[in-house]
């Protein structure tokens, strides 16, 4: 497993609580994409696993999808085969910017910088570097700052898909 890994930076704490989550869930049960998000697979920014995000989000109104991938949002955004599930997702994204800075507001900058900051970088979100660069900025309001404005970006780019 995955959890168990000592170079994934998870805290003994954490691969408890991560074995604990892992078999107390449920299996998932086969799902048949519609056709639609099934055509969104030719698009580069749709994974497979992406596809089962916005099946079950599409089929579930109440849900929400929160992703750290803005290639998904985009593509769903701009790719004229997402129409019907744009349609159904207005909305309903929120990125991991949106989430980070949720949790600031929460419980503090430098707070979130020290207990998430360490764990992300360089592991889960190597490849979103204004995450990684918010994380580990020493002032509070330039993080803040650049969050938002790639939050901005992404809005003005992907229209109302984001909360």
């Amino acid at each position: 497993m995955v959890i168990d890994k000592p170079s994934k930076g998870l805290s003994p704490y954490a691969r408890t609580r991560a074995r604990s989550f892992i078999s107390a869930a449920s299996p998932i049960p086969q799902i048949i994409l519609r056709s639609d998000i099934q055509q969104l697979l030719l698009n580069e920014g749709v994974q497979p696993k992406d596809a089962l995000l916005l099946h079950a989000c599409a089929v579930s109104p109440q849900a929400d999808l929160i992703t750290g991938d803005k290639r998904l949002i985009r593509a769903v955004a701009s790719d004229p085969r997402a129409l019907l599930v744009r349609s159904q997702l207005v909305g309903r994204f929120v990125c991991l910017e949106q989430v980070i800075l949720n949790i600031v507001g929460q419980i503090g900058f430098e707070s979130v910088s020290q207990q998430f900051g360490a764990a992300m970088t360089g592991n889960v979100y190597e490849h979103d570097t204004v995450v990684q660069r918010a994380l580990e900025c020493q002032d509070a309001k330039i993080a803040i700052a650049q969050l938002s404005t790639t939050i901005r970006k992404l809005r003005r780019d992907v229209g109302d898909l984001l909360v």
